[in-house]
């Protein structure tokens, strides 16, 4: 399902992302610097098993050869807005928690990324996206935001008519989120406006799929 070179290439990536994690963190300052230890609950992290997760990227990497704009819903802890930022020419991600945003932008160098900081559903938000794409289609959607089945399917209508045609979409927390399923489901069956999933893909949580040409 996924070409070797591909999935090589992801491995290396979700490798880079666990030295991210595990590097120190230290954010600068004026004058100074501002150091986080590492706790046990770890300031940065990446949710995803890499059993599946490797996969997914090569997945991702076979089906979208020219990587332009990624966007992200729901920044957590940085795992997957920084791995995205290895693959794609600019990342941005929506995060409504202020204290992820501030934790994130002073301890990373933001060279090819953006953090919007606020809700995914709410129309500045989304019109502050449009703002900052500037016409641009996004060549690759994830949603891992609010899991609540009208806040996902608000993301899903907001952002989906966003990604190129050819581009690729997915949703996380497929397996252990009931209302994201249903959002699947209910879309497959054309019971969402403006929204068509073709067969979709899925790799241990998330599914995903190529937006038809």
């Amino acid at each position: 399902m996924v070409p070797p070179l591909a999935l090589s290439v992801a491995e290396q990536v979700y490798q880079d992302v666990q030295d991210w994690i595990n590097e120190p963190v230290v954010g600068p300052r004026i004058g100074g610097e501002i150091i986080f230890p590492q706790t046990p609950d770890k300031l940065r992290w990446i949710a995803q098993a890499p059993w599946y997760f490797v996969p997914f990227v090569g997945w991702v990497i076979s089906k979208v050869p020219t990587r332009g704009f990624a966007l992200e819903i729901g920044l957590a802890r940085g795992g997957t807005h920084y791995m995205l930022t290895q693959l794609f020419e600019h990342t941005i991600s929506v995060e409504l928690d202020v204290t992820l945003v501030g934790r994130y932008a002073i301890t990373n160098s933001m060279d090819r990324d953006t953090i919007i900081c606020g809700s995914s559903t709410d129309e500045a938000t989304v019109a502050v996206l449009r703002e900052l794409l500037d016409g641009i289609e996004l060549d690759f959607l994830l949603i891992d935001g609010d899991h609540h089945y009208p806040a996902a399917e608000s993301d899903l209508m907001n952002y989906y008519p966003l990604v190129r045609p050819g581009g690729v979409c997915a949703l996380d927390d497929y397996r252990s989120h009931g209302s994201i399923r249903k959002l699947v489901h209910a879309a497959r069956r054309g019971l969402i406006e403006g929204i068509e999933i073709p067969e979709p893909t899925l790799f241990g949580q998330i599914v995903c799929w190529q937006k038809p040409e």
